[in-house]
Formats: C-alpha cells, structure tokens, sequence
C-alpha cells in the first residue's frame, strides 16, 4: 500500500498546513466551550466555533484522503468500525428522522475526521508544548476565577454545573504532563498540575476524581498491562466488563443485603449519596431499550420521544443502545478496542502509555456522562485530540521509523 506521509521530511507546504491548523483547531476547540455556558448568546457563539471546527476537519479529511487515494494499514480496524457505526446510524434514520438524527450522525462522522486529521501530522515537542502553553493560561484563568470567588466548593467557574467544567481541567491537564514527561524542569508545570488537581477536586464532581484515579493507576500498572497482547486486550475488556456491570447493577443496588453499610460509607468520606437518581434513569432506559434490543430506536432519539419523561441518559452506553441497539454499542466498543490495539505498538513511548491511560479515563468518564460523540462535543473533541496525539506518535513510529520520545535539546 503506499503511504501517506502527512509530514515527510521536507515538505514544507503539508508541515506548514499542520503548524497553522493545530493552534486554530485548539483555539477553537477552547472558545467552543463556552457552549455550555447558560447564557443564549454566548452559548451560540460556542455552537458556533463547535460548527466550524467539526466542518474544517471534514473538509481537510475529505481533501487529503482524496488526494492520496490510500489510506495508513493503521487506521485500517479503526476506519472500518467507524464506517460500521455509521452504517448503523444510517439505518438508524429509517426509524427515527428528524433534524437531531442528522445533527448525531455528523458529530459523529465529524470526530472521527477530526481524529484522523488530527493523527496524521507528527506531534512533537514544539506542537505539544504550543497546547500546554495555553492549556495552562486556561487553568490560570480558572484558578484566578476559584481565588476571586472566594474557593467555593463545588466551583464551577463560568459554567453552569461543576460536572462541565471538570472535564475541561482534567484533558486540558494531559498537554503540561506531556511537557514534564519530556522531563522539562519548570517549576511552573508542576504548579500546574497540583493547580488543576486540586481544582478537579473543588469541582466535587465523584466521575471526574474516579477517571483522575484511573489515569494515575493505568499508567503506574502499563508495564504490567502491556507485558504481552492477551493481557493488554483482556484489561480492555475487563474495563468495559466492569462499565458494563456498572451499568446493569447500579439501578438495583438498594436491593443488595449490605447496601446500607456502603451508603454510610461513601457518605463518609463523599458527603453525597450513592445515588443521585442517575438509578432511575438508567432503570427506565434499560426498560425501553429491553422492547429494542437490536437496532434501537434509530438514531438521535432521545428519551422523551419515546417516552412520558425528559430526562438525559447520563451515560452514553445506553445512550448508544436506545438509538442503536446492543448491536450498535457492540460496534462502538470495537470501534474502541481497535484504537486500543493501536496504543500496543507505541508501548515504550511514555506520550503513549498517558494517552492510553486518559482512554480508559474516558471510557470510565462516559459511563456517567454522554459527551464522546454527542452532546457536550467541546469536551469529546478534547477527549479524541488525546486519542490522536497518541495515534499519531505510533503512525510516525511505523510509517517513518523514527524514535519515540524524542528528548528536547
């Protein structure tokens, strides 16, 4: 197969193209954050940079793909996946068509073409250190806006609810750790990320500190997850095993003989609830996907058009399974292991290995939150931006040769 090869040595037009898109897309994918924010105007203008930012990335796809006529054997699995789910959001259409199925159907197709634009350029050290820089003014900013608030608890800064602005903090933290990873002695990086813990921790938001702990414990155990092929794949799976039983159990929890000693526990050392009625919710999604159990209820559908209730999923597993049925979230968690089969051939590279630990940190995330490939997408978008640096470390490995890490001189 010939290759691609986005940023060969020497083309300057294809190096320039990628050092003039990457700070665009960044800046876009920050100013479409302020979509969340509960103020009609602002939040237009934040669907608005979302817009533009999810077009350009089909169209940079479209050209380049067009252009060369091949496409990398290592977007193969992942390339085929996504062809499948989007099959299946077509077929999707034939029970259920309105404005909202068109729009989840190109969000979806559109953060893929992002990942794979965004995946097809080398990320190194001048790139990554570009997003730090303003992942750090970013975080800054909010600690500022905790000092001046007078450190509330949980803070939520200019957003509307504590639960958007974690994730932010969270996957914009990826970009300094990246820099101390090079091993870059600055004072500052490190502030910064004791800064953005911290915050993550103001935010009170329990999803975001279970994803932090599943960032830290992934990437503390990578050399015993990676040490062969089956114990890669199986911790996978094992995660999504566990996502799942989460899912199912958690709405019959109260029915278990020792609920109320775990109650008082995580009342404990939480000071919340177990349950915050996500139970209920997830109660009646498992009911009605029960009557669609294969194809769903077509793509988009939400769970007031079925049903008596405006409520959200809270959980973009069954999110999947209403629209697309249990086939359609079989697709989809394929669609991921093939990504995470990818990360096994950049196993050495330490930008790898943190890339690989925040994709299972959002595999947790999404088990209470539906942001991937849906709804609050300024949050996904940085969610896939980490996938792709990762991939695209181990395309440069494999299409190019070179050596990971590369350390800054």
């Amino acid at each position: 197969m010939q290759k691609i090869e986005y940023y060969a040595p020497g083309d300057k037009q294809k190096v320039t193209l990628s050092m003039l898109t990457v700070p665009v897309f960044i800046s876009l994918v920050l100013m479409s954050s302020i979509s969340n924010v509960n103020l009609a105007a602002i939040d237009a203008i934040g669907t608005f940079f979302l817009l533009c930012l999810l077009t350009i990335s089909n169209l940079l796809v479209l050209f380049f793909f067009l252009k060369e006529r091949m496409l990398p054997i290592v977007y193969a699995n992942m390339i085929f996946f996504g062809l499948c789910f989007t099959l299946i959001g077509f077929i999707g259409l034939y029970n259920h068509a309105n404005a909202r199925s068109f729009i989840t159907l190109y969000q979806f197709v559109s953060v893929m073409n992002f990942t794979l634009y965004m995946s097809s350029f080398k990320w190194d050290f001048y790139k990554l250190k570009g997003i730090s820089n303003l992942s750090m003014i970013y975080i800054l900013c909010t600690v500022f806006i905790w000092a001046a608030s007078g450190f509330p608890i949980p803070f939520s800064s200019i957003f509307s609810n504590a639960n958007i602005l974690a994730p932010y903090l969270l996957y914009l933290l990826f970009f300094p750790i990246c820099m101390i990873l090079y091993k870059k002695q600055n004072i500052m990086l490190y502030l910064i990320l004791v800064s953005g813990v911290l915050l993550c921790v103001a935010t009170s938001a329990r999803t975001i500190l279970l994803s932090l702990l599943s960032i830290v414990l992934t990437y503390l155990l990578w050399h015993s997850i990676t040490r062969s092929k089956t114990i890669f794949y199986s911790f996978f799976f094992f995660i999504i095993m566990i996502i799942l039983a989460v899912t199912f159990i958690y709405p019959n929890l109260s029915e278990w003989d020792h609920y109320r000693d775990l109650e008082r526990l995580v009342w404990e050392y939480t000071g919340k609830n177990i349950f915050s009625g996500r139970e209920v919710v997830w109660s009646h999604l498992i009911s009605l996907i029960s009557q669609q159990p294969f194809f769903g209820y077509g793509t988009g559908t939400l769970v007031s058009d079925i049903s008596n209730k405006t409520i959200s999923a809270h959980n973009l597993y069954l999110q999947i399974s209403l629209q697309g049925g249990y086939i359609g979230l079989s697709v989809f968690i394929l669609l991921l292991f093939s990504i995470w089969k990818i990360f096994w051939y950049g196993q050495e590279d330490r930008i790898v290995r943190l890339s690989a630990a925040y994709l299972i940190a959002t595999l947790i995330h999404q088990l209470f939150e539906v942001s991937f490939i849906q709804n609050q997408l300024s949050i996904g978008l940085l969610q896939w931006l980490i996938i792709a640096v990762g991939i695209s470390r181990i395309y440069n490995k494999i299409e190019h040769g070179e050596s990971f890490i590369e350390q800054k001189k």
